[in-house]
C-alpha cells in the first residue's frame, strides 16, 4: 500500500504543471479545458481562463464572446479570430523506479499496450494514450490524425508520431542494427549518417533524415532544410521547429 501511495505522489508530481480536466485527462499549463462535442472528449484551448464556444471546437480569450456567425471572438467593438482547440492528454501512470534506468540516456519510459514498459527515443517525451507512440515535450498526441501537435500563436503545428520500442529489444538493437556510415564509423538504429566534414560523420537522431548542407543540422524525412534555420515540409508548410526538427548532430561512433 505504501508503494502505491508513493507512485500516486510521483504521478501527481508529473502532472502538477498541467491543468486537470477530470481524473484522467489534462491540458498544458496556461491553457483551458473545453469539451469537444464532436469527439466526445476534452480539448485544450491555448489560452488561460478561456471562454469555450458552443460549437465545441473553438474558444475565445477571457472576457470575449464567441460569435459563431463570423467564426470570431468579440469584445465591445474589437473582433479577433477564434482559436482552435487540440485534444487533451490522458495522464500517464508514474514510472516505477525499477524501470526508470532501463531506457538509454536522452530517452523516455512509456507504458506499452502489452502492459510492459518501452523506450521513446525522445528526452522528456509525452507518452500517447494508444500506448504505441510518443511526442516531444510540449506537444500533445493526436491519435486520430497520427500526429503530435502544439499551438503557436493562432496556428496548430503538426509533426509525425514517434514509435515506442520494447525494453528487451534495446540491447539487441544496439548490437545488431547499427547503421554503417563507412568501414570505420556507425550510428545507432533509428539514426541517419550525415557528413560533419569531408572526413567525419555525424548521427542525426531521426531515421531516413535529410542532411542539411551546413553539415551541422538535419531534418526528418519528408522535410527539407531552409536558410531560415527551420525544416520546411515538402507540401509547402514551413514550421519553426528548431528544437526538434533542426537537430544538432552528434559525432558518429568509430568501429
Amino acid at each position: 500500500k505504501k508503494e502505491e501511495e508513493e507512485e500516486d505522489e510521483k504521478s501527481i508530481e508529473g502532472v502538477k504543471d498541467r491543468v486537470p480536466c477530470d481524473d484522467h485527462t489534462s491540458c498544458p499549463d496556461n491553457t483551458t479545458c473545453c469539451f469537444i462535442a464532436s469527439l466526445k472528449k476534452w480539448g485544450c484551448c491555448p489560452l488561460p481562463k478561456a471562454v469555450c464556444c458552443s460549437d465545441g471546437a473553438h474558444c475565445c480569450p477571457s472576457d470575449y464572446q464567441c460569435d459563431e456567425s463570423q467564426t470570431s471572438c468579440i469584445k465591445n467593438e474589437v473582433v479577433i479570430p477564434w482559436y482552435t482547440k487540440i485534444p487533451a492528454t490522458i495522464n500517464v501512470q508514474a514510472i516505477p523506479s525499477s524501470v526508470q534506468n532501463k531506457c538509454p540516456k536522452l530517452t523516455s519510459c512509456c507504458r506499452l499496450f502489452t502492459g510492459e514498459w518501452g523506450c521513446c527515443p525522445l528526452q522528456n517525451a509525452v507518452c500517447c494514450s494508444d500506448m504505441e507512440h510518443c511526442c516531444p515535450q510540449g506537444y500533445t498526441c493526436d491519435i486520430i490524425s497520427k500526429s503530435c501537435q502544439r499551438v503557436i500563436m493562432l496556428e496548430v503545428e503538426t509533426i509525425p508520431l514517434t514509435p515506442v520500442y520494447q525494453l528487451e529489444y534495446h540491447l539487441q538493437l544496439t548490437k545488431h542494427r547499427d547503421i554503417l556510415c563507412d568501414d570505420h564509423t556507425k550510428c545507432k538504429d533509428g539514426e541517419t549518417c550525415c557528413r560533419m566534414s569531408a572526413t567525419s560523420w555525424g548521427c542525426c537522431p531521426s531515421p531516413n533524415a535529410v542532411c542539411c548542407s551546413d553539415m551541422k543540422h538535419c531534418c526528418p524525412t519528408g522535410y527539407r532544410c531552409t536558410e531560415g534555420g527551420t525544416c520546411s515540409q515538402n507540401s509547402g508548410s514551413n514550421w519553426h521547429t528548431w528544437d526538434f526538427f533542426h537537430t544538432n548532430k552528434k559525432r558518429a561512433l568509430v568501429l
